[in-house]
């Protein structure tokens, strides 16, 4: 009930059995199915938000209706929802009123219902409100928590934790979750820490979607370093952040500024990163409880998103994320400064020999190999992948003297840098297709057409468009999102299949 603080040795009760997941025993039990039939068919309530109630009885008492606390304030508490003080004296005479026994689940139930009905109808009007579904049973535990038990945000996560995992698995008859994501709830992280001092970390991460996988919080220094933390892998939809807090200890760090992150994965590829900066010194300790922090579906690169220092990233889900992912991941392409990649701009010459120099390591070119074309100059950050590609007849000059790096890369001409680079490797590159279903095939240039059969064969390229309408477009600049694309199926179905 309001500002309680329960007695250690009930809350470690509690923590205890959440962590260790012991069942309930058979008299527990039995008043858990007393209270799910009152909730639902007393207060009409859906299973969602019966589930939500549970939850913060078990985090309460324990389902146990004679359970008994002093709390901060010295105020006697007891009962399924822990009554305290005059409350309880008013649970106590409200069911002698009605011939009741106040240390039944009977009597404790009618007077919830008393309650909800007269001083907590808000509470009441937000349960009736939530839908059956498992989202709805997760919303109802934090709602109940917050209107009518008015606990400390920190527990928060543990009542989540008990709705969706104990008991909307056993009472749940709602819908599965149609959201996406993974969500933080009350998910604290520190402003300041006073040095030497230790922070606690409390809250939940909830998946609605599929089981999280992996789990990780930690302290980073400037340089990305990992000072203190740990990683994890249950399978459960909703994690309890108090289970890794004793591998973050905040009271070895040094004063200074540092950055702490959790994050977290699910069974659906989905993720969610939570990133704060805080410093250490002579500051008081103080942090922050956000309510709901909502996760980022992810990208395939799990929480720490190549792409995503890019203020330019396209969204994911968009067909570009992946290929720049991929290719800012292996180093094949870089941003065209240090936070944009301009995806929707032109690709060069001298940047798509550049990208296949890397993918090769780039090697160490003779010196005798420079100074070939005129317009390369000597130390350029191209001079080097420019004389390898034409040396291997990767990409050849546009006359004897000329390569023109700077122009515009042709989607005919990307494909047959990227048959020829593949020629020069040995590998097997004889897998065609027929072109005449595209219905610009006959714009192809003739050197350009079995390049095309190639790339389309093996899944680098496809045309715009479908059926009788689907074109090839071979003179259609590439832009550097189409590249990275190209680059991404190139290496993953012609170069490292080999």
């Amino acid at each position: 009930m309001k500002r309680k603080l329960r007695i250690a040795s009930l809350l470690l009760a509690a923590l205890f059995t959440a962590l260790v997941f012991l069942p309930l025993s058979v008299g527990a039990a039995t008043v858990e199915q007393e209270v799910f039939s009152f909730l639902t068919e007393k207060l009409g309530l859906t299973s969602a938000a019966a589930a939500g109630i549970m939850a913060n009885i078990m985090c309460e008492s324990s389902f146990n209706p004679t359970a008994g606390a002093i709390d901060t304030n010295d105020l006697y508490s007891y009962g399924l929802v822990m009554w305290n003080g005059p409350r309880y004296e008013r649970l106590k005479k409200w069911c002698a009123d009605k011939g009741l026994s106040h240390e039944t689940v009977a009597g404790q139930m009618g007077y919830l219902k008393y309650e909800l009905e007269n001083g907590e109808s808000a509470t009441l009007t937000a349960m009736r409100a939530i839908p059956d579904t498992f989202e709805g049973c997760v919303e109802a535990t934090v709602l109940f928590a917050e209107l009518f038990e008015r606990c400390a945000a920190f527990s928060y996560g543990l009542r989540v934790y008990y709705a969706a995992n104990t008991f909307w698995p056993s009472y749940g008859t709602g819908a599965p979750s149609e959201k996406r994501g993974i969500y933080g709830i009350y998910c604290n992280y520190p402003v300041t820490v006073k040095t030497g001092e230790s922070y606690t970390l409390k809250g939940a991460v909830v998946s609605y979607t599929s089981p999280i996988t992996e789990i990780s919080a930690g302290v980073y220094d400037s340089s990305g370093k990992l000072l203190t933390g740990s990683v994890t892998y249950p399978s459960e939809n909703v994690y309890d952040i108090s289970r890794i807090d004793k591998y973050v200890v905040f009271g070895v760090l040094a004063p200074g500024t540092f950055t702490y992150r959790i994050s977290a994965v699910n069974a659906d590829g989905q993720y969610t990163v939570e990133e704060h900066e805080f410093t250490v010194g002579d500051a008081p300790t103080e942090g922050k409880y956000p309510r709901i922090t909502e996760g980022t579906v992810l990208c395939g690169f799990g929480p720490y998103c190549p792409g995503a220092k890019f203020t330019d990233m396209p969204e994911v889900g968009n067909w570009a994320h992946d290929g720049i992912d991929f290719v800012v991941s292996r180093g094949l392409l870089l941003g065209t400064s240090s936070k944009k990649f301009e995806p929707g701009s032109t690709m060069t010459r001298a940047m798509l020999v550049t990208a296949l120099w890397r993918l090769e390591g780039s090697p160490a070119v003779d010196e005798e190999q420079h100074g070939i074309f005129t317009d390369v100059a000597r130390g350029v950050w191209y001079d080097d992948p420019v004389a390898w590609a034409s040396s291997i007849g990767v990409a050849k000059g546009v006359d004897a003297t000329h390569f023109k790096p700077n122009a515009q890369v042709t989607r005919e001409e990307a494909v047959t840098f990227l048959q020829r680079f593949t020629e020069s490797k040995g590998y097997d590159y004889y897998n065609r297709v027929d072109l005449s279903s595209f219905s610009d095939v006959l714009k192809l240039s003739y050197w350009s057409t079995d390049a095309f059969s190639w790339a389309v064969a093996e899944g680098i390229i496809f045309g715009s468009g479908s059926g009788a309408g689907a074109k090839l477009e071979p003179h259609a600049s590439a832009t550097r999102a189409q590249v990275a694309a190209m680059l991404k199926r190139f290496v993953e179905n012609v170069y490292d299949a080999q």
